[in-house]
């Protein structure tokens, strides 16, 4: 196995992939979630619904990790951990990394502004901020190996 580079761990998290997302439930079982996520200048944005137990979990607890992987037959795999930051939504910080988050799951811009204007419309969102204190990237991929 290799460990991915730095350019090769940007390109990688660049993907529209989803997320398998941890937090640390009241009684210190990790609880999983699939989600989207931005990845912007080593730090990673996750939304996620007030109503959630992910949400009342990081309130109880903020250690958080995230595994992203390439999907069969992509062999890469990332696993980053943290503490998460609650950032509410509305702001104009928020609603441009909210709409980036958005564009990147979409294949246009007119499919993003739709999915925002019907899908969260009605939703009480809050994005997560995580700053990994450590990250693991793997690249299993045959042709790496040695």
């Amino acid at each position: 196995m290799v460990q991915m580079t730095m350019k090769d761990i940007e390109v990688f998290l660049s993907e529209p992939r989803t997320a398998t997302f941890a937090t640390v439930s009241p009684n210190q079982i990790p609880q999983l979630t699939t989600v989207w996520f931005l990845y912007d200048q080593k730090i990673f944005y996750f939304g996620i619904e007030r109503s959630s137990v992910k949400y009342k979990n990081i309130k109880k607890n903020s250690n958080i990790a995230a595994c992203i992987d390439g999907d069969f037959p992509d062999s890469r795999t990332l696993v980053v951990y943290g503490k998460a930051e609650l950032i509410e939504v509305e702001t104009p910080e928020s609603e441009k990394i909210q709409w980036e988050l958005i564009v990147k799951y979409h294949e246009t811009e007119q499919q993003a502004r739709d999915y925002q204007n019907v899908i969260l419309t009605d939703l009480d969102l809050v994005l997560i901020k995580l700053e990994p204190t450590k990250i693991i990237a793997m690249d299993f991929n045959k042709n790496n190996l040695k």
